[in-house]
């Protein structure tokens, strides 16, 4: 009886665990994915491709739809994970007046935008009785702002929320969701709503959300895009009255189910305060037992790495999410997302700017200083190699997952081995010709590592604005390296993904990376990493 009992136990645990793969995975006879301590969203905005959604689902925990593109929840993704929660997208920021609104979340509103456009007092204005249009700065001209402090907009939108439930999600997502009232930047907003306070905008977010909660019941969620606006505890220089961000996000939660952080360390970047408010206004709804999800864009898995380690200084509870995705269609998996670490065993400390935190199989550490840091463990840790350590060394602005020296790692053939670059930034932004069009970093290959042994190679850069084609050249000993442009670096710092380079072109103890000034508005190459692949040898790693 005890043998048909554990049996017993055992079959139902394959038929439900919640694995990226699901139940449809268990049926047909595949063996359960290993633990991990992360969970993972993915969105799919706009229309997007069935096997991308089908890809994603096989992977992560929630998934974002834009609701009245996938008017039902596509079958082919509930199939391969039913344990995924789906919410539908619901904008409550502005209407799209351009052809009837074909912004990603309403064609719907083609029938809908006529009666919507008689509704003059859904709609806020300047102080010259205009509509007021947003996201100007992003090239639309027919976006009109709408005032959520109308009860009647409120009833309307949570009628939107309730049909999106009843097309089988689980719940909505309400993006552009602001805790404080904005409309300050020129450039994105044609004005600034007459009479409006920070408090009214503040108490009619609350109206709407509680509207919103009521029409799609209890048993749905309500998760909202704007959790970012609570890493302050005072308020913004142009608010006067009304609650901190902090504080309205506190009371936003009495209302809904959660909140996501989008631009998660993006926008404001890694430092101390970011990471203290950032970490803490997260905790604090993970400790109110509510929905948290860290979003953050990119492709690098540097950044992939850091950003992860941040999520679990705050994750908490079972509803806690994080993404960092390419792009709101399609996801990239990076292997630190399958890592197992068992439940947090404590809060996070933070001591001079390096935060770290002990889990039951395991210990993560985020570096979010400018500088290198040396870290004496609470206890004998091993590395991602295998490798025993009792300090941990950390690069400016990294983070670093260890194991307790429990869990079985299997040692691999070859390990990553980096080398930071000297000499930078490298500063051409601007240049005219016969001023200065060129600058170098040097990097240098450690003495223990012979070439003979690179089994690859690739470089790593961080460049400000290299944005256009034929800004400039970068070279490896003379050897042209052809980064392709991103738009995404325009204005601002971006990580480039690892571009591959021949060990050819390496030389033993220092090579040469330069920086040519060609056209356009220039560039600022920030910093240089040489990553290399080599044998593991055990007494090499940690160095």
């Amino acid at each position: 009886m005890r043998t048909c009992a554990v049996l017993a136990q055992l079959l139902v645990a394959i038929a439900f665990v919640g694995s990226a793969l699901g139940a449809e995975r268990e049926a047909r006879g595949h063996p359960p994915e290993p633990p991990r301590t992360g969970k993972f969203l993915s969105l799919h905005y706009g229309r997007v491709e069935t096997e991308w959604m089908v890809e994603a689902a096989k992977r992560v925990d929630m998934m974002l739809f834009s609701a009245s593109i996938q008017l039902t929840v596509p079958r082919a993704v509930r199939e391969a994970n039913p344990k995924a929660l789906c919410l539908g997208y619901l904008n409550t920021l502005d209407f799209d007046g351009k052809d009837g609104g074909k912004h990603l979340d309403r064609p719907s509103m083609t029938a809908e935008w006529p009666e919507v456009n008689r509704k003059e007092d859904w709609f806020l204005h300047d102080d010259k009785g205009q509509r007021i249009l947003c996201y100007l700065h992003d090239g639309y001209r027919e976006r009109y702002a709408v005032d959520r402090t109308n009860p009647q907009l409120q009833r309307y939108l949570a009628g939107k929320a309730k049909e999106i439930v009843a097309a089988g999600y689980d719940g909505v997502f309400l993006d552009n969701f602001a805790l404080e009232l904005g409309f300050r930047r020129k450039d994105k907003y044609s004005g600034f709503p007459a009479g409006m306070t920070n408090a009214r905008w503040q108490e009619g977010g609350r109206a709407l959300l509680a509207a919103i909660k009521e029409a799609v019941g209890k048993d749905k969620l309500v998760v909202y895009n704007g959790l970012h606006g609570g890493a302050s505890r005072q308020r913004s220089s142009f608010q006067t009255e009304g609650l901190s961000p902090f504080e309205a996000a506190m009371q936003a939660a009495e209302a809904c189910d959660g909140g996501m952080w989008e631009g998660y360390f993006g926008w404001g970047g890694l430092t101390e305060t970011t990471l203290r408010n950032t970490v803490d206004t997260i905790a604090a709804y993970n400790n109110r037992d509510k929905v948290t999800i860290a979003l953050a864009t990119g492709e690098s898995q540097r950044e992939a790495n850091v950003r992860f380690c941040l999520y679990l200084l705050s994750l908490d509870g079972t509803r806690a999410y994080f993404s960092y995705v390419p792009n709101y269609k399609r996801i990239r998996w990076y292997p630190v997302f399958d890592t197992d670490l068992g439940k947090p065993a404590g809060d996070y400390e933070l001591r001079d700017g390096v935060a770290t935190r002990r889990f039951e199989k395991g210990f993560v550490l985020v570096n979010a200083t400018d500088r290198a840091a040396t870290v004496a463990l609470p206890q004998p840790y091993q590395g991602r190699y295998a490798e025993r350590l009792e300090r941990a060394a950390l690069p400016p602005k990294s983070g670093e997952i260890l194991f307790d020296l429990s869990v079985k790692i299997e040692p691999p053939e070859t390990v990553e081995r980096s080398v930071e670059a000297s000499g930078g930034p490298v500063n051409l932004m601007g240049q005219q010709r016969g001023n200065r069009t060129e600058g170098t970093m040097t990097l240098t290959i450690p003495a223990d590592i012979p070439l003979k042994d690179i089994r690859a190679a690739s470089l790593v850069f961080t460049i400000n604005d290299w944005d256009q084609t034929g800004e400039g050249e970068i070279h490896l000993n003379g050897h042209r390296v052809d980064l392709p442009i991103s738009r995404a670096s325009n204005g601002r710092d971006y990580e480039f993904p690892p571009f591959p380079v021949s060990v050819e072109w390496l030389k033993a103890g220092e090579s040469e990376v330069k920086f040519i000034y060609k056209a356009t508005a220039g560039f600022i190459a920030k910093q240089v990493t040489l990553l290399l692949e080599v044998p593991h040898r055990r007494a090499e790693v940690g160095r």
